[in-house]
């Protein structure tokens, strides 16, 4: 299971980076993961209760050995990234080499 999640990390990072090959820019990119996790975060709860909506959403909740929400493994630590499928926002833009400028 670690392996597999190690595994989608790594091709989220490879994915952030393919795109930065093709435009040729970082810019792009890193605007695109901000503005994602903006959203996110401004709409989290709703789109919680959708996700929870999903036909099959229990399968994949079944599927976990144990549910890292319910461990009290959050995303936002070191342990959680572990479990966690998709890196973090501030990890991806740092791989892409941008560095968030304040307002």
């Amino acid at each position: 299971v670690l392996l597999m999640l190690f595994l989608s990390r790594s091709r989220e990072y490879m994915a952030d980076s393919g795109a930065v090959e093709l435009m040729r820019d970082n810019t792009p990119m890193a605007r695109a993961l901000l503005k994602i996790s903006k959203d996110h975060e401004a709409h989290q709860a709703s789109y919680s209760r959708a996700y929870q909506n999903v036909p099959g959403e229990y399968i994949r909740h079944q599927a976990y050995i144990f549910d890292p929400l319910q461990a009290g493994i959050s995303s936002g630590n070191s342990v959680g990234e572990i479990f966690s499928t998709h890196p973090s926002i501030e990890n991806r833009l740092r791989k892409l080499g941008y560095e968030v400028k304040s307002d």
